[in-house]
């Protein structure tokens, strides 16, 4: 292609993505993205992170002391290691490129090869044998209200979950013996503890070993699981792990809440918010073996990454060692961008906590301010439905939910939706997601539009699917 049309094509191509950008309202992924000039010398290398970033390998043109810097902040973040604690106290991970589906896939794989009897790095549980058990397969527990990567990751490595075994064993414990595909939710997303409690209770006492996999920010409502409360209920059931009977594993998936969850507690502790008690999600619970994000959903970046973070206790004792590259390799990507961990250790250096509690005031209040224009919308004479269907505000999320309108105002407004049951009727809901790029304008902007009488009206070629009958 000659030079004057390929510029032209890529201004072109500019122009339209950048027009997006301004009115970009529905997705988890914040828009406010720099890059600082002084890292502009990396580009100009591949920098590459290959397996695990714990062991320097022979690869030398990578950035394995940021990532090893960024996994201890994180670990220290999620209350895995206090400030005093030295790299590489009680915990190990790495950056991912695929963000928290990456996360998923690897804690899904840990947990299996755990739960199997693979042997582990602590001492004590190492074991040459596999578990003494009656069922070896491990079984996996999450709502419906979770990433779509969990059943992926669980079809991609075998992991059956509760409800493909259940109707072998006889009548489901709860839903009037009748076996849920996924265990069931709360009105807002969130697990109900006590229908996964008996789940796993059931379970346990046929002797099958537990994957259990929380949210702390779901996908579309933003509801945050009470990891805390969840093992306070199963403490009793889940007991002792030792290495001739590993019992369980718990693992957090919070993709975009873990990130700024964090801050919104020490803006708590600093009278930045109104009080309120958060739900417990992170190492804090003893019990808690993996957690996952996503960082660049929150912090804004170029390309995709996250984070995943385990218990050292648990790591497979050197899962494959290839000599070509030096260092053994527990990671699922193999090969990594090692700009991505240049460039969170920059943003987090430079924000520091009161940059990035001020990140997340910033959401919190935007979030407070779309909610009442969606609140106004509801009560306005000229909404002519039967209901907004705008659902409660659920406490520091920065999701907000609503009938989706008509597809001019999803498509101009980067929207997605999901189907959601209310007073027993599926409905066709859209969020909004409040983030480092959304601004009062923005937001005004989405409101004329959805005040306006034909927001609601679908023609024709623009029915929502006949289910949706609310």
């Amino acid at each position: 292609m000659e030079a004057p049309k390929k510029e032209h094509f890529l201004s072109e191509y500019f122009e339209e993505i950048n027009e997006k950008k301004q009115h970009f309202l529905g997705y988890q992924t914040n828009q406010d993205v720099s890059f600082p000039k002084e890292l502009d010398r990396f580009l100009k290398m591949n920098l590459l992170n290959i397996g695990d970033g714990f062991e320097e390998g022979t690869y030398k043109l990578n950035s394995k002391i940021f990532e090893r810097a960024v996994i201890h902040y994180y670990a220290r973040l999620w209350g895995l290691i206090d400030d005093k604690a030295e790299e590489d106290a009680g915990y190990w991970g790495y950056l991912t490129p695929m963000g928290s589906t990456e996360g998923n896939l690897c804690a899904l794989w840990y947990a299996r090869e755990y739960l199997l009897g693979h042997p582990v790095d602590k001492a004590g549980y190492k074991i040459d044998a596999g578990v003494d058990r009656k069922h070896q397969q491990p079984l996996a527990f999450f709502t419906a209200s979770s990433h779509y990567s969990l059943v992926k990751s669980c079809n991609m490595l075998q992991i059956s979950q509760f409800s493909e075994i259940g109707p072998q064993l006889g009548e489901c414990p709860i839903n009037d013996g009748l076996w849920p595909k996924y265990v069931p939710s709360n009105a807002d997303g969130s697990v109900h503890v006590e229908s996964l409690a008996a789940l796993v209770r059931f379970f346990v006492k046929h002797d099958y070993p537990i994957i259990l996999c929380f949210n702390y920010g779901t996908t579309f409502s933003g509801a945050f699981d009470d990891v805390g409360e969840a093992i306070n209920q199963l403490s009793d059931v889940l007991g002792s792990q030792c290495s001739q009977n590993r019992r369980y594993w718990i693992h957090v998936d919070g993709a975009l809440a873990a990130n700024y969850m964090p801050y919104i507690e020490k803006g708590l502790q600093q009278g930045e918010f109104a009080q309120q008690t958060l739900p417990s999600f992170d190492f804090s619970n003893e019990q808690v073996m993996s957690i996952c994000s996503s960082p660049y959903k929150w912090i804004g970046s170029p390309w995709a990454f996250g984070v995943f973070l385990m218990r050292s206790d648990y790591q497979m004792d050197d899962p494959v060692r290839p000599h070509y590259v030096g260092n053994r390799d527990a990671t699922v990507a193999g090969s990594r961008n090692g700009l991505s961990a240049v460039f969170l250790w920059e943003a987090l250096t430079r924000l520091g906590d009161s940059g990035l509690i001020a990140m997340a005031k910033h959401n919190e209040t935007l979030a407070q301010y779309a909610y009442e224009r969606l609140a106004e919308l509801a009560q306005t004479s000229t909404f002519d439905q039967q209901s907004l269907l705008l659902q409660p505000r659920i406490p520091f999320s920065n999701m907000l939910l609503f009938r989706a309108p008509n597809a001019d105002i999803m498509h101009r407004f980067t929207l997605c939706s999901d189907v959601h049951e209310i007073d027993g009727k599926q409905c066709n809901l859209t969020h909004l997601v409040m983030l480092g790029h959304v601004t009062q304008d923005s937001i005004d902007a989405l409101m004329d539009q959805l005040f306006a009488p034909s927001a609601f009206d679908f023609d024709d070629a623009n029915q929502p699917p006949q289910d949706f009958t609310c």
